[in-house]
């Protein structure tokens, strides 16, 4: 019986993308546990917002900006 390499790498390529999703998934939830100091490094200086999501000390930002 011949092995259909095409159905084979189609699955290498799916369980590959889906062990990226959980581990992504898991490293996010395990960043966002701690103070938020990983986080912040992570995502780098475009989150100068509080818990929030608004600028300290604008009354005037939004958390959808």
């Amino acid at each position: 019986m011949e092995v259909v390499w095409g159905v084979m790498y189609l699955l290498g390529v799916g369980l590959s993308g889906t062990g990226w999703v959980i581990y992504y998934i898991l490293r996010m939830a395990y960043l966002e546990m701690n103070n938020g100091d990983e986080l912040q490094d992570y995502r780098g200086d475009e989150n100068g917002r509080d818990d929030t999501g608004y600028y300290p000390g604008n009354p005037y930002s939004s958390s959808t900006e």
